[in-house]
């Protein structure tokens, strides 16, 4: 145990509805009414972590939170499509506890709803008024680019093109944990002139996306199926190389494998939470805490 519980609240449940909010109004302008029940029953549920990261970055560097508002939800909105798309490649059934959205409307539908959420996220990305708006356009096309590169190596890795642990890092790097450093560190800019503080959030992101990797690994193992809403046990059947398939050789006991990398993701949570020592103190710096440490116990 590393963090007080005792710490501040996090205001997470009015900004991820803040987001919701956000996602349905644009979803509502989507034609033709096929295309718009997909997007829907697509972006229904999820925990919407990387937007509130966004939103109380922003707090946490001096700024405003619903300034942060429409990047915070382009981020959301690229971050599912990307999961659409890996529904599709990895011809997964379920996604967040519903048939995902390719088994639902097929596959046709399934691809032109993850590329409609990619526009939409860009088209919100430019909606924004901060000073930054040009940079934050860069930072956010970056993160797209690494997404596409990180499902890149997931699919090398899956067909045994790339077999190496550093594969799998990069992978891991850039299909999760550089979204997370965008979400955080655009939040920054939106909040603050102040470079040195959003490229703390954006350690801060970056930790905290390896950690939330490793977790996922973990729970895929050893978590609930009913609280995940998802099958487990999905990567030891297909032989996917994974945090837990990785731990140190010598460990050879599943259980002490499990234990690595539980203390692995703690020790990513820990170097996350001290990053964020670079923000002045306040009670949104500490939220931000808060979260990675919700994160840390988090069993879905």
């Amino acid at each position: 145990m590393f963090y007080d519980k005792s710490s501040p609240s996090v205001p997470y449940t009015s900004f991820k509805r803040a987001v919701n909010e956000t996602i349905a109004r644009l979803l509502g302008g989507v034609e033709p009414a096929g295309l718009r029940r997909a997007l829907m029953h697509g972006t229904v549920g999820g925990k919407r972590v990387r937007p509130v990261l966004t939103m109380l970055s922003c707090s946490a560097a001096g700024g405003n939170a619903l300034d942060a508002l429409h990047a915070a939800t382009a981020i959301e909105l690229l971050h599912t499509s990307s999961l659409v798309h890996d529904d599709i490649m990895d011809n997964a059934d379920l996604r967040r506890g519903v048939p995902s959205i390719h088994s639902r409307f097929g596959t046709p539908m399934g691809i032109l709803a993850g590329d409609t959420l990619i526009a939409l996220a860009f088209q919100l990305v430019q909606k924004g008024s901060s000073p930054a708006k040009d940079r934050i356009l860069s930072r956010f096309t970056k993160a797209f680019l690494h997404t596409c590169e990180g499902q890149g190596y997931d699919l090398a890795l899956a067909f045994g093109t790339e077999t190496s642990p550093e594969a799998h890092r990069l992978m891991v790097e850039k299909k999760t944990a550089r979204l997370m450093e965008a979400a955080a560190a655009i939040g920054g800019m939106i909040g603050t002139t102040n470079e040195d503080h959003a490229l703390a959030l954006g350690r801060f992101g970056f930790d905290l996306g390896m950690a939330f990797q490793a977790k996922d690994d973990l729970l895929d193992l050893v978590g609930d199926e009913k609280a995940l809403g998802k099958p487990v046990q999905v990567d030891r059947r297909n032989g996917k190389m994974t945090y837990v398939s990785l731990a140190a050789p010598g460990r050879s006991q599943e259980d002490q494998r499990v234990a690595e990398v539980a203390d692995r993701v703690e020790e990513l949570t820990r170097s996350a939470c001290s990053a964020l020592d670079a923000l002045p103190p306040s009670p949104d710096r500490e939220n931000l805490k808060a979260i990675a440490y919700a994160l840390l116990e988090r069993q879905h």
